[in-house]
């Protein structure tokens, strides 16, 4: 599956298949931006930077964590220093909204 994922074994795959990657990854961050937008509403926080651009940046960890498992030949744990990268992910992608008077 993560070979799949990361396009490993798309090379001589069909071009469905290939779409269908792609349109996981679009809804993936669909689904992220949706979190950011619900979480301003309900939650009254702020993405730090442009929810499209947080967005892109968790896309690309989650990714490169896959690609670092594939190309490790599966040695390497995706989870390998996780604790402490989402620490401090978490702190710094979200913010109170401070209200003007």
């Amino acid at each position: 599956m993560t070979r799949l994922l990361t396009g490993d074994v798309l090379a001589g795959e069909t071009q469905r298949l290939r779409e269908r990657i792609s349109q996981f990854y679009s809804r993936l961050d669909s689904t992220l931006k949706q979190v950011f937008r619900e979480a301003q509403i309900r939650e009254n926080l702020e993405t730090t930077i442009a929810p499209a651009c947080l967005s892109s940046l968790l896309l690309g960890v989650v990714e490169g964590r896959l690609i670092h498992f594939v190309r490790s030949e599966f040695n390497a744990s995706p989870l390998e220093y996780w604790d402490t990268q989402w620490a401090f992910l978490r702190v710094n992608m979200m913010q109170p909204i401070v209200s003007e008077l």
